[in-house]
Order: C-alpha cells, then sequence, then structure tokens
C-alpha cells in the first residue's frame, strides 16, 4: 500500500506528509530523549502493536527522519535515534507540546497511560529560550529521579530538555514523585515547602537543582529571583 499524501504544493501539507501519521510524533517524542530499542519503544507506546511500530519506524527511516545504529558493548544494542532532520523537528514539536498543555487536565493518574518521562517533557515544553534575562543565560545538568526512574535535564538559556535515564555530569540530584512535580507546576505548594516536607530531595549542587525546578514549574521566567 502506497503512503498517503495530501498532493498539495504547501510546505505545511508537505510536511504533515512526513510527520503526520499516527504515532509518528510520538515516536519522535521518546527518541528526543536518547536512542531506543524496538522493545523499549513498544513498552513506552502502549497500543501501537509490533506491525504499526515497525512500519512507522521504516516510513520514517525512508524520510531520513531516524537511522538505525549499534550502542557499544556492554550493551551491543540494536536502536533507533534521530537523525540531523529528524531533530529539526524539536521547535516544532515543543511548540506543539506548548499549545497542548492547556488540553493536560488532571494530575499524573487520570489518564490511562503515563510515565515520568511524558510529564518532564510536557513541563520542558513549557520553558522558552530568552536572552532578557541575566538569570536564564545559566546552564544546569540535573538528574531526576521522578518516580522512582532516573531521568535528566539540560537547561541552556531558560530551555529545558528532558533525557532518558542519568546524565555523565550533573551537578545536582533531584528526587521526588510526579504528583510533586504536578503541584509545583500548578502553585499547589511552594519548592521551598516541598524541600521542607520531603517531597523534594536535593543533593549536590542546591543552587543549580533550585534554578532546575524553578525553570520547570514557575510560569513566568521573570519570577525566577
Amino acid at each position: 500500500m502506497s503512503k498517503r499524501t495530501y498532493d498539495q504544493y504547501c510546505v505545511l501539507a508537505k510536511a504533515l506528509d512526513v510527520v503526520g501519521e499516527r504515532w509518528t510524533l510520538l515516536i519522535v517524542r521518546e527518541l528526543f530523549a536518547g536512542p531506543q530499542r524496538f522493545s523499549d519503544l513498544l513498552q513506552t507506546l502502549p497500543g501501537i502493536g509490533n506491525g504499526l511500530l515497525a512500519t512507522r519506524l521504516r516510513e520514517m527511516q525512508a524520510a531520513g527522519l531516524i537511522e538505525i545504529t549499534e550502542l557499544p558493548p556492554p550493551a551491543a544494542s540494536r536502536v533507533y535515534q534521530l537523525t540531523r532532520m529528524g531533530r529539526q523537528l524539536d521547535e516544532a514539536v515543543t511548540a506543539l507540546g506548548r499549545w497542548g498543555a492547556g488540553f493536560l487536565l488532571g494530575s499524573p493518574g487520570t489518564e490511562q497511560h503515563q510515565h515520568p518521562l511524558w510529564l518532564l517533557q510536557s513541563l520542558a515544553a513549557r520553558t522558552r529560550r530568552s536572552s532578557t534575562n541575566v538569570r536564564e543565560q545559566s546552564r544546569a545538568d540535573v538528574d531526576v529521579l521522578l518516580d522512582g526512574q532516573h531521568h535528566h535535564l539540560r537547561i541552556r538559556s531558560g530551555r529545558a530538555m528532558a533525557g532518558r535515564g542519568s546524565h555523565p555530569q550533573p551537578q545536582a540530584h533531584i528526587t521526588t514523585t510526579s504528583e510533586t512535580l504536578y503541584a509545583l507546576s500548578k502553585q499547589q505548594i511552594l519548592i521551598e515547602d516541598a524541600i521542607r516536607a520531603g517531597h523534594v530531595e536535593i543533593q549536590g549542587n542546591r543552587e543549580a537543582a533550585l534554578y532546575a525546578l524553578q525553570t520547570l514549574t514557575v510560569s513566568d521566567p521573570s519570577e525566577i529571583p
């Protein structure tokens, strides 16, 4: 069966010809966080099925969005990763995620499927690069143990990027839960109060950890001291 096309001389239509199929952008979301094996993608994309995932990966590889590579030992696994063209979707996917934030109603657990990384990615999508606030020129690389799963945040000029697994050289470690992080993002609890209550634990560079939490959860970057 030939791939569907809008067959329109339009840049948006051409883009949707490549990424508009169901599941494609969610696969991109997973690969933004790092290379993944086929079995990993099946696990983090419940409902897609082996056949459909294989089809989407073939289509994405043919379009130049992803490539297959081998991880070095001891992993020695065949994984999928984004190409340079695939990584260029960053701004578009982030903007779409920022737009979709208004449709994310309720705390984690209200949807049938959830994953701690998705919450980190959702909050990171709300952040923006800025050259107007000196504080936002800071860099931060922070590990986040969220619901018992290891992830990390890279922050550059006020823009946060969430990744799967531990950072190779983290400045700090944050341990918390999705419920607490969600409550912080809704200003239902203050960061210092969450720390005092033991809902957030920090190890390492406290300033870097606080900056990461503020960047993710303070709605107006100008509020960051």
